[in-house]
């Protein structure tokens, strides 16, 4: 049974709006994801053509759809174009545990947008979801994202040595999670 509820959930903070991400959205995810910079630390290449761009929307609404995930479009609410991205890339119901994926336009780095979305995905996924657990695996160059996750509340769990595979090379990652008990409101 999955945790989610069947319509798709807009979030709202001071200065952004996190909802679903649609078709006519191609175009800024395309520009997210084609960026070398935004996907360093990611486990897709740049996306090279428009149609990633279609096949990345199609695969997050599948996703929701089977109950598996939530990813939402990070908007400022006064322009409405999608500048980044973050949800839950998957959630296990059975032991209540959510695992957390972001990535932001280049542009809007440090400004504090991408701790503004998280943490309201955290309240969402500890308070209506009821997760229990919710965790992140950072490759190990990717400094900023770990410290992002610290100041957040996540406490660094170790390193999972070889843990998957892409980009043609084994990456170790580390693990950071936050359980409910320990959640403040953030």
């Amino acid at each position: 049974m999955s945790l989610l509820p069947n319509e798709f959930p807009n979030l709202s903070t001071s200065r952004l709006l996190l909802r679903k991400i649609v078709s006519a959205d191609n175009t800024a995810v395309y520009s997210l994801f084609s960026d070398p910079a935004v996907m360093q630390y990611h486990n897709l290449e740049p996306f090279t053509i428009l149609e990633q761009a279609d096949a990345f929307i199609q695969r997050v609404t599948d996703r929701f759809s089977r109950g598996e995930g939530v990813r939402w479009g990070i908007t400022q609410p006064e322009q409405g174009t999608v500048i980044g991205t973050c949800g839950f890339t998957s959630i296990t119901s059975s032991n209540h545990t959510g695992r957390i994926g972001y990535d932001l336009q280049q542009a809007f780095w440090h400004q504090g947008i991408m701790s503004e979305a998280l943490a309201s995905i955290l309240t969402y996924g500890f308070t209506v979801l009821r997760l229990h657990r919710i965790e992140a695996l950072v490759m190990l160059a990717n400094g900023a994202s770990s410290e992002l996750l610290r100041r957040l509340g996540f406490n660094e769990e170790g390193i999972l040595r070889d843990y998957d595979y892409w980009k043609g090379n084994y990456w170790s990652l580390r693990c950071f999670s936050l359980i409910a008990p320990e959640w403040q409101w953030l």
